[in-house]
């Protein structure tokens, strides 16, 4: 492992985390463990030589573990250790920062709807304004429904509805990320429909996510009720 030789906290944690692929391997442990295919699937561009090679340095640096069968088979998992997990807060807000760079949703062949909520809701996520006992959330996301509770470091997420939710949101994929990035004014979309958000903790969950923050461009739209967004819409 190559070290940038510097007595300097970045630099050492750099050393650390810093070689490509590093956190992206990190991203996917913090969903819950994971096997070398998942993460091989997750992350295609990566050669299977290379994932040993960084599995086995952040292993050997004590930010993972494999837990399971000696050698690599299949039943054998990879996880974030204590010190894995004090990376989260990081990735979070290096997720906050970067999904202003990203292109426009609809430069991106088969965005899902499972793409969507891991760009959109699973980063950069404002817990200070989460309730003690949590917020259950009911997605629609083009046709397709989920289950989310948000009440830990990592959102839990599931196939299905929630009749039961207290945030009920349907959505488009593409739509879901361009409300996270302040591409689209909110208030005029669920005027028309373009988004569907009700229940008893809205405005939990706007803080929670940022989606009180207004676009870039029209800092006037901060929102504070859902009331507020459709009247200026008209």
């Amino acid at each position: 492992m190559k070290s940038y030789g510097q007595y300097c906290p970045i630099a050492a944690a750099l050393d650390v985390i810093g070689e490509r692929w590093s956190l992206l391997i990190i991203r996917e442990l913090s969903f819950g463990p994971q096997r070398f295919t998942d993460i091989r699937r997750a992350l295609p561009g990566l050669s299977p030589n290379l994932l040993i090679d960084r599995l086995r340095l952040l292993d050997e640096q004590g930010v993972i573990e494999r837990r399971g069968d000696a050698g690599m088979s299949s039943r054998a998992v990879y996880t974030l250790t204590a010190t894995g997990t004090e990376l989260l807060p990081i990735l979070q807000s290096l997720a906050q920062w970067g999904i202003h760079h990203l292109p426009d949703p609809s430069e991106i062949l088969n965005f899902s709807p499972v793409a969507a909520i891991r760009t959109a809701l699973f980063n950069g996520v404002a817990y200070r304004f989460l309730p003690p006992e949590g917020i259950r959330v009911s997605l629609e996301i083009d046709g397709m429904r989920f289950r989310m509770l948000l009440n830990g470091p990592v959102p839990w997420l599931r196939g299905g509805s929630d009749e039961n939710a207290d945030v009920k949101l349907k959505i488009s994929a593409a739509d879901l990320v361009r409300w996270r990035q302040g591409r689209i004014l909110v208030g005029e979309a669920l005027q028309s429909g373009r988004i569907e958000l009700s229940g008893s903790k809205v405005e939990a969950f706007l803080d929670v996510f940022g989606f009180q923050a207004a676009p870039a461009k029209r800092p006037e739209l901060a929102i504070r009720s859902i009331a507020a967004l459709k009247a200026e819409a008209n």
